[in-house]
């Protein structure tokens, strides 16, 4: 398999992704629009009131499946505003503080599941993500040219203990829970 870039343009009226490969050609490309509105000429605004905090009912399975996420890459920074509603209904997470660290440093807004039982769907996601995650698993192969083995195998070990607990965990008492400011 080739080894490909992923780029991600933030701006202000959507999010372009782009796969790239070596040699710079785009293999793929997506667009999701982000709603604004244009209060007066030249101003363009975001609904203030569209955070995860008035979205978690609509985007309620999304939220889930982003809070999984959190846990298997050690996400150390998701805050409400890191959720962006885009037209059309889909939902983009933006994350910046993606660690895959060894270190616990799981610090997001999303421990509504604490405690309840993984659907099975996520226990799917979760077998798929670790066979992938084995030594001769496609993603282990290309996490490794990426990160540090110990950081491998410990993403790894979340992923096992993720399947082992079927259930969502709760925050660490040893790191804050929940990222400053939450928004």
């Amino acid at each position: 398999m080739p080894e490909l870039i992923l780029a991600i343009d933030q701006g202000t009226t959507g999010t372009t992704v782009f796969v790239i490969d070596p040699r710079g050609t785009i293999r793929g490309r997506s667009y999701g629009e982000i709603r604004q509105f244009y209060p007066r000429p030249g101003w363009v605004e975001h609904d203030p009131e569209e955070h995860y905090f008035t979205l978690q009912d609509e985007h309620a399975d999304a939220f889930r499946r982003m809070a999984v996420f959190d846990v298997v890459i050690n996400n150390t920074d998701r805050k409400g505003g890191h959720l962006l509603p885009a037209v059309g209904g889909h939902l983009y997470a933006v994350d910046h503080g993606v660690t895959f660290s060894v270190v616990p440093k799981l610090r997001t807004i999303l421990w509504a599941w604490e405690g309840q039982p993984f659907d099975a769907a996520e226990v799917s996601a979760l077998q798929s993500l670790a066979e992938s995650l084995g030594s001769d698993g496609q993603l282990h192969i290309t996490l490794r040219g990426l990160l540090l083995a110990r950081e491998v195998a410990a993403t790894n070990r979340r992923v096992e203990g993720l399947l082992a607990a079927r259930t969502f965990p709760g925050p660490s008492p040893d790191w804050p829970a929940i990222p400053w400011p939450p928004f």
